[in-house]
């Protein structure tokens, strides 16, 4: 860190950092291993203003310095935060003054890029050092050095970037979200697709790197995205979306113009062969199709039957291939769900000269992730970079293709990034990076709705106490994983309740004495259980030990009993565990995804079959058919309480409009009549609004939406 000019280096590359977490950096590092209040660091970034929100200004300047430091909040190398109170740097501070020599621009040796190391940092405040070292010093200096270098090489840490330091640019600031970028044979241009300003059409345009002018490809009223250049420049492939399920991957010339389909089902992307003879895509059926034949297909953009390359059988898919440069090795993302999420794995299969594997597929990721967005391979075909999720951001990582390193982040990415696109003519990494933001909303009914949770992060999943007086949730606040909060309904006192005991905490719901809090967390080995623990906090206790996953975890109306969704395989449904002794019930057959809520009369469970709009179903504990209740609500967006069920309904044409209406079912008279309106400032095709509670009375609604929204693309210069 020189704090003259502001610079931070990490092994030699210099990191961009802005003001605000300069700042915060600066005095913390003025004070290192002491508490920095968040009263000083106010007065250090926003001196003699009055600043309105300023809390949540210091939280996200610390999270930027987070994240450039490639810091953890939960387990903190370099920035410990005291609850409530502030800040304190504990690595181990060096001054320049302190060790004669030291140069801003010189890497310090004992922090490898992957941080293998115990962590340290110098800072220079001194040009003119003095230069000279005593022969002893210098000698254990040569032997300490030689240790460190021999442990890193024993820990097999990934080697470090030489040469020109990484360069973060902008490569399009549209309104609205550019995304899935691809580059030209040459790299000098992108395609990509993007919504438009007004967010209702997504087409594919291409513009030059280092231009602001861009070129529209496609304009037909279907969704199109995950453009693909081809190796010889001339053509791109991308799909053509006309429901949630029907792809088409169609060829248009680069120029524009001659186009044609490929009649192939196909999760996108299709990627291309080195030669170009072939799109390299995943196909996809849904859990108890008669044909279940999912994995990697070769399909020939001329004449010729497509052939598979590797198999899953669904619920379990292979996606986002990409072939090596030398054409002799597959990426891609191995998932145990068709929407490449939940317990994803990035794996390498080697390929003959024709296409066709050899052997079986390596694994190179040891730990799951829970999504996979995107996989490219690098320049020289040694590392592999992906996008995934592993706890509550997305970010870009990178892996040794022969599977000795473990995968890294790419941390000059930032958070947010997906659909890495790399280029084998010149040091280039494309991607997107995302500028959602999602806070949680407060409606009385009869009045206007008004943030209650707001972060620069993800807030949702709200949920009320029994008395109606507080609200669990879940937030990405503290770092990388979600985890459950608990506030008063109006936002006050936000205070988080879990720490773990997983990489991710959420979907909390509330015992009916308001003692306890029900919750899923997703272990290292990727699976999910149910858990509880005391809203005045201790140790959290597992209650579902089962293999599969147990998740969206609700008490019954006497707290005797907690509903969840588990999965096995292909097998997704409603069960229900005795709290008191672990006694496993099973509620439903035929499939379920969503919450279930059991009814007032603790008869029966309200739950649907699929997560995407379709009907909500009732069934008795007792057996018997399960019989719809409402014909379709979108997602989770319903809620159970003493005066029936509120609701909102799905839209005709899939879309989400500016109001949103709330609609009051009772179950026993059938009686169904508007009760309320949500606002949703983006009513954008496939935005829908996030979840959605109300109230034991019936008077307050709290749903989670966006506030900001968009994604740009971003191009990291000098990558290798």
């Amino acid at each position: 860190m020189d704090a003259r000019s502001g610079e931070l280096r990490r092994s030699g590359v210099l990191l961009n950092l802005q003001e605000q977490p300069l700042k915060v950096l600066e005095c913390l590092l003025e004070r290192p291993g002491e508490l920095v209040t968040r009263e000083a660091l106010r007065q250090r970034l926003w001196p003699g203003d009055t600043f309105v929100d300023f809390e949540q200004g210091v939280n996200a300047a610390v999270k930027r310095l987070r994240e450039t430091l490639a810091d953890s909040a939960e387990s903190p190398r370099f920035v410990e935060t005291l609850p409530r109170r502030g800040y304190r740097f504990i690595a181990p501070v060096e001054r320049a003054r302190d060790r004669p020599g030291l140069a801003p621009s010189a890497p310090d040796q004992r922090t490898s890029m992957a941080g293998e190391q115990a962590p340290s940092a110098h800072v220079e405040t001194q040009p003119h050092a003095a230069r000279r070292r005593p022969h002893a010093l210098i000698a254990a200096g040569a032997i300490a050095l030689g240790l460190i270098a021999i442990a890193a090489w024993l820990r097999r840490a990934p080697p470090e970037i030489p040469g020109a330091p990484l360069r973060l640019v902008a490569l399009t600031t549209l309104a609205g979200s550019e995304y899935g970028p691809t580059f030209s044979p040459d790299g000098r241009q992108v395609a990509f697709a993007w919504d438009g300003e007004q967010q209702d059409n997504s087409d594919i345009y291409v513009k030059l790197v280092g231009s602001s002018e861009i070129r529209r490809l496609t304009s037909d009223a279907a969704v199109d995205f995950a453009p693909q250049w081809s190796p010889d420049g001339k053509w791109i492939a991308y799909a053509r979306s006309e429901s949630l399920t029907s792809n088409q991957i169609r060829l248009m010339s680069s120029l524009g113009g001659s186009e044609r389909v490929l009649k192939f089902p196909v999760r996108p992307p299709a990627t291309w062969s080195p030669d170009g003879r072939y799109l390299v895509a995943g196909r996809a059926s849904e859990a108890g199709a008669s044909d279940q034949s999912n994995g990697i297909y070769l399909v020939p953009v001329e004449i010729g039957e497509p052939r598979p390359i590797t198999r899953a059988v669904a619920p379990a898919n292979d996606g986002w291939p990409a072939v090596s440069p030398d054409g002799r090795h597959l990426a891609y993302a191995s998932c145990q769900d068709v929407w490449y999420r939940s317990n994803c794995h990035i794996q390498v299969l080697d390929l003959d000269t024709t296409l066709d594997p050899l052997g079986s597929p390596r694994r190179l990721t040891r730990a799951p992730f829970w999504t996979i967005q995107g996989v490219a391979w690098s320049r020289d075909g040694t590392f592999i970079v992906f996008a995934a999720r592993q706890g509550a951001l997305t970010n870009l990582w990178r892996v040794a293709a022969d599977g000795t390193h473990e995968p890294v982040r790419i941390e000059v990415a930032g958070m947010d990034a997906a659909f890495p696109a790399t280029t084998a003519s010149a040091d280039r990494l494309a991607f997107s990076k995302s500028l959602d933001d999602e806070d949680i909303f407060r409606l009385d009914v009869g009045g206007l709705a008004r943030p209650v949770a707001r972060s620069s992060v993800k807030d949702n999943n709200a949920q009320f106490s029994p008395d109606g007086q507080r609200m669990a949730f879940c937030s990405a606040r503290s770092g990388d994983a979600f985890e459950v909060w608990v506030a008063g309904t109006d936002g006050s006192q936000p205070e988080r309740l879990t720490r773990g005991p997983g990489r991710w905490q959420c979907s909390p719901h509330w015992s009916p004495d308001g003692k306890r809090i029900a919750f899923d967390s997703q272990a290292e080995d990727g699976s999910w259980h149910v858990w509880t623990m005391d809203v005045d906090g201790g140790a959290p206790h597992q209650i579902t030990k089962e293999a599969g996953d147990q998740v969206r975890p609700t008490w019954s109306r006497d707290g005797q009993w907690i509903y969840f969704i588990r999965s096995r395989a292909s097998d997704h449904d409603v069960w229900r565990i005795r709290v008191s002794n672990g006694q496993y019930e099973r509620v439903t057959h035929g499939g379920a995804e969503a919450r279930a809520w059991e009814s007032v009369d603790g008869k029966g469970v309200f739950y649907k079959r699929q997560e995407f709009d379709s009907p909500v179903y009732f069934q008795l504990l007792s057996g018997g058919a399960a019989r719809p209740i409402i014909a379709c609500v979108p997602a989770t967006r319903f809620s159970v309480v003493k005066l029936g069920i509120y609701y909102v309904p799905c839209q005709p044409d899939g879309n989400v409009k500016p109001d949103m209406p709330v609609r009051l079912l009772n179950p026993v008279t059938g009686e169904d009549r508007q009760v309320a309106t949500l606002e949703i400032p983006f009513p954008a095709p496939g935005l829908k609004i996030g979840y959605f509670a109300v109230s034991p009375d019936g008077q307050t609604i709290l749903y989670s939406r966006l506030v900001s929204n968009g994604a740009d693309l971003m191009l990291i210069e000098n990558f290798r």
